[in-house]
């Protein structure tokens, strides 16, 4: 609690509340108290909201990571004060899982760019998306005139290829290849937002109506797509990149095949044990749904990725 001193005025500052008789305003929760604060005021401020964003943000983080459901049944129980908001969580996570890579050096990608640069030298045609035999727009859309009908590319792969083309006439291969990975990157946080409501919508699905609303669906899909970001971010952000710093060889490829495996193993079985506790069905019942759900999910986010690769093409400029 701030030891700010209290305003004589009654009236709240924030709300414009009258009838503010204590430190905090009953009708908006803001303190009553002076605005204007010594130099040790606001340095006694800034610590103590530190200290308790930073309580209520690693305890979040501790049960995030290691106990499933806990922070998803807490919200919707009520105990919400002690832990950060799921929303909130989200995309804090969200942030550091897309910013952390491109400020953190890549130890595998320069254990790599040696070997890269004499491929290059040995061969200077950069394939991209397989169309090397074409060199022109003309000459594809030429060749295509003259295929037999039953031997055509279907509209879709033709208006794909033809832009790619377009593209490939005004710029470099390497120039394309280089813009199509930073878009469809910079692409991914928008996808996996979109596809939050989707994965609400099948826990919703599969799940009682009467029992649970859509609300209680969407806490436990921010708080588990959450966990999916920060886990993938110490995976990939932080414990591939220490591994990356030993020399290519037998322990390189044993410790990273380790942590692929424990990451993606605890990313499927966190999920069942969540899906358990969250719902609370029996114990067949929980583990067939969830099987469901995984499959269908991982069917649907291939496509949502599929759409956001071409995507990522066609607006290449």
């Amino acid at each position: 609690m701030s030891h700010s001193h209290l305003r004589k005025d009654k009236n709240c500052l924030n709300c414009y509340n009258p009838n503010v008789e204590e430190r905090f305003c009953p009708k908006c929760g803001q303190e009553n108290i002076e605005n204007r604060m010594s130099l040790k005021g606001i340095i006694f401020h800034f610590f103590e909201d530190l200290t308790h964003y930073d309580s209520a943000f690693f305890k979040s983080i501790k049960y995030l990571l290691f106990n499933p459901a806990k922070l998803t049944l807490a919200y919707l129980d009520g105990r919400r004060k002690i832990y950060v908001a799921p929303i909130k969580l989200y995309f804090f996570i969200s942030f550091i899982t897309f910013f952390l890579p491109s400020v953190l050096p890549d130890l595998y990608q320069q254990k790599k760019e040696p070997i890269a640069t004499e491929k290059k030298e040995l061969n200077p045609k950069v394939p991209i998306f397989g169309l090397t035999e074409y060199k022109t727009v003309k000459q594809y859309d030429s060749v295509q005139k003259a295929l037999p009908e039953h031997n055509k590319i279907n509209s879709i792969r033709f208006y794909l290829t033809r832009k790619v083309l377009e593209t490939k006439e005004k710029k470099s291969a390497e120039y394309i290849k280089e813009r199509f990975n930073e878009d469809y990157q910079k692409n991914i946080p928008k996808a996996i937002f979109i596809y939050l409501p989707i994965f609400g919508f099948w826990l919703w699905l599969f799940h009682s109506k009467k029992r649970w609303f859509f609300f209680d669906h969407a806490i436990f899909t921010f708080h588990y797509f959450s966990f999916l970001l920060l886990t993938l971010t110490i995976s990939i952000t932080f414990i591939e990149r220490l591994i990356s710093a030993i020399p290519s060889g037998f322990w390189f490829d044993t410790l990273s095949n380790i942590n692929g495996f424990i990451t993606l193993g605890w990313i499927f079985v966190y999920f069942y044990i969540a899906n358990k506790r969250m719902y609370r069905e029996k114990r067949w019942l929980s583990f067939l749904k969830s099987t469901l759900l995984l499959a269908i999910n991982l069917f649907f986010i291939g496509i949502v990725m599929f759409i956001l690769a071409i995507y990522s093409i066609v607006t290449i400029h």
